[in-house]
């Protein structure tokens, strides 16, 4: 049976009330936690660590707006892709794992009683050959320094970037897959409110 009406922007986001919503809202705004607990969750990316956290939150954002617009479309296809969203989640959580182990190191500041996370290249300068040979990369950052600065001596700029777009392409590809599905499971969910239209199929 239809409603109707359609249901509107406000009783969407009213319905973020619930532990969808809060499981939304968790993976939307997790970006900004690495202002507390740096590089933990978000991944660190030097100088452009704060831009890209605010980035990732509006296109989270703009995420939950993009399934309200799907409101149209019928349960079954709404599981579909809920199913679709869980797949691309794991892809790439995998990837995101795999670039963290392969680009992020954390080094314990004793004298701070701290830890500093950094990302650093795949593939080392020049000079990091000629001063420090086989080194660890640990050794050469405790030697140098965590700084953006002392990183690209370290590594080629090309393979920072290149470590630091593909952290954040698979953080972001594994996160907002995830805020799609919870933000999906809302959609359903304000759907079964009196008033709203349920589409047919």
């Amino acid at each position: 049976m239809q409603n109707s009406a359609p249901i509107s922007v406000l009783e969407y986001y009213k319905s973020f009330g619930g532990l969808r919503g809060a499981i939304a809202g968790a993976f939307t705004f997790l970006p900004v936690s690495s202002l507390v607990i740096p590089g933990r969750v978000f991944p660190p990316l030097g100088n452009e660590t704060i831009l890209s956290q605010w980035f990732a939150v509006i296109i989270g954002v703009v995420v939950t707006y993009l399934v309200f617009l799907r409101q149209n479309v019928t349960t079954s296809k709404i599981k579909s892709a809920m199913t679709f969203f869980l797949l691309i989640a794991t892809v790439f959580f995998c990837a995101y794992l795999a670039a963290r182990l392969n680009f992020v190191r954390t080094i314990d500041i004793p004298s701070l009683k701290d830890v500093a996370i950094v990302s650093v290249g795949y593939e080392r300068t020049d000079f990091a050959k000629s001063v420090f040979g086989d080194a660890s990369d640990l050794d050469m950052l405790r030697a140098r320094g965590t700084d953006d600065e002392e990183i690209v001596k370290l590594w080629t700029t090309r393979s920072v970037y290149v470590s630091r777009i593909t952290l954040l392409c698979s953080y972001l590809g594994c996160a907002l897959s995830l805020i799609a599905i919870a933000s999906l499971a809302v959609l359903l969910r304000a759907r079964e409110s009196p008033g709203a239209e349920t589409p047919k199929g």
